[in-house]
C-alpha cells in the first residue's frame, strides 16, 4: 500500500496539471510522517523548485504535524515529532 501511494505521487508529479502536482507533494509529505524514506524524494522535489510541488510538500508537512494534535491532544501531538528527532540523534548502531 505504501509503495502504491509512492507510485501514485510520482505519477502526480509528472502530470502537467497543477492540482495533481500539488496532490503529489502532499502525498509525499504525509508518507514521510509515516516512514522517513520518502523524505529523500521530498529533498529532490525541493531542489527541483517547482512551486506547486513545493507548496504541496509544505502544506502536507504542516498537516502531518497538526493531525497528531487532534488525535492525541496538543501536548502529546507536539512532543511526538520532538521526541522522534531526539531519538534519531541519539541512535547508535550496534
Amino acid at each position: 500500500m505504501f509503495a502504491a501511494l509512492l507510485i501514485c505521487s510520482e505519477v502526480a508529479f509528472r502530470s502537467t496539471e497543477k492540482h495533481r502536482e500539488w496532490f503529489g507533494g502532499m502525498t509525499v509529505s504525509l508518507l514521510t510522517s509515516i516512514k522517513i524514506y520518502p523524505a529523500f524524494l521530498a529533498i529532490y522535489y525541493f531542489l527541483k523548485r517547482k512551486s506547486t510541488i513545493v507548496l504541496g510538500l509544505i502544506l502536507g508537512g504542516i498537516l502531518s504535524l497538526i493531525i497528531p494534535c487532534f488525535v492525541f491532544g496538543f501536548s502529546t501531538g507536539i512532543s511526538l515529532p520532538i521526541s522522534f528527532v531526539e531519538n534519531a540523534r541519539k541512535y547508535h548502531a550496534v
